[in-house]
């Protein structure tokens, strides 16, 4: 092989990353505003129900965090990386911790 072709070979197998990629966050998107769209009916009736602004504070950020969280799921479950899992579960701690003060604040 020559110098043009291992290059050629690198730009294709570079090309199909970059679009595995997009595929990815495109579904991990569609999941996590699915989920952002649940936690935001979720927490909307909560709060007629019981009108409180402190579950406002909290269910807005528990619906942040959900929607981030599902995210970092969705492409570290395709994606395989170590540093993914990562972010993903402080992302699901952060999203127990606020949903977990927000069901405390209703009781």
């Amino acid at each position: 092989m020559n110098k043009d072709e291992i290059l050629a070979k690198s730009r294709e197998e570079n090309k199909s990353a970059d679009e595995r990629q997009k595929h990815l966050q495109q579904k991990a998107g569609t999941i996590a505003s699915a989920v952002g769209m649940a936690l935001c009916c979720i927490v909307a009736f909560l709060e007629g129900i019981f009108g409180d602004s402190v579950i406002l504070f909290y269910g807005c950020f528990s619906i942040y965090w959900g929607i981030t969280a599902s995210n970092g799921l969705v492409l570290a479950i395709f994606e395989k990386k170590k540093l993914g899992w990562l972010g993903a579960i402080v992302n699901v701690i952060f999203f127990i911790l606020f949903m977990t003060k927000l069901l405390f604040e209703l009781i």
